[in-house]
């Protein structure tokens, strides 16, 4: 039933209540769906508009009936990744190297995209915040757990101190805003061929590879304040630094 409903790759199911130029994009499996609620009781927290934006690819049968239940935008993908979707598994980073594409599917459509994995904290409306922007790519800090987050603070990438930069500002692809800047679109395309020819790299690593070629050195970008988006890795770092 679920690949007679998949004649092609990607059929939007429910489209988004929200008029704007603007999409909220994740992923969600049944293996995570845990986190996906927790993720979408936080977001309602924050602004109870901001699940009208969300558009989520949907990884199997379940997810799928089950984002159409709640009757949010979403995408099913028939991806036939295997059961085990433990972090670094094979089946994990295969998963994780459809957010390019993802992405780029809203970005050719006009949209400006935020896309997050559903274990990032937002303590501010994220929308709003990139909505004040003008750069064409806002990152998320993967930060050094020894590294101060004030010392990050409101960093652009021209501004930040060369010791911070080496130590501290490690681009994270789990919080991501995207506007459909020519460039911006040609950083996806080369991350997802990337992904494609690097079958034992995860996504992140191509991710930072291609930021870092001389080729997008253009592409303005700034990173959100980390203070008031964390990656989930921030979590395991307070847990061993408070409860080891």
């Amino acid at each position: 039933m679920f690949r007679s409903l998949l004649l092609v790759l990607g059929i939007v199911i429910v489209p988004s209540t929200a008029e704007s130029d603007y999409v909220i994009v994740v992923d969600v499996t049944q293996k995570y769906r845990n986190m996906f609620d927790n993720w979408l009781n936080h977001l309602d927290k924050v602004n109870n508009t901001l699940r009208d934006y969300v558009h989520a690819s949907a990884y199997d049968k379940t997810s799928c009936l089950y984002l159409q239940s709640l009757r949010i935008s979403h995408t099913c993908v028939d991806l036939k990744v295997q059961s085990d979707l433990t972090y670094n598994s094979p089946s994990f980073n295969k998963l994780m190297c459809e957010r390019p594409k993802n992405m780029l599917r809203q970005l050719e459509k006009g949209k400006t995209v935020l896309y997050t994995d559903i274990d990032t904290i937002w303590l501010r409306n994220v929308l709003e915040y990139f909505q004040k922007t003008n750069e064409n790519l806002l990152l998320q800090l993967d930060l050094h757990r020894n590294c101060a987050y004030d010392s990050c603070e409101e960093m652009t990438w021209d501004n930040c101190e060369s010791e911070v930069k080496r130590y501290c500002a490690k681009a994270c692809a789990c919080l991501i805003g995207i506007r459909p800047h020519r460039d911006a679109k040609q950083l996806l395309r080369t991350w997802i061929r990337g992904c494609g020819l690097s079958k034992d790299k995860q996504d992140q690593k191509v991710f930072r590879e291609v930021l870092s070629a001389r080729r997008f050195s253009r592409l303005s970008r700034r990173f959100f304040p980390p203070e008031l988006f964390l990656s989930g890795a921030s979590f395991f770092w307070n847990k061993r630094k408070y409860c080891s």
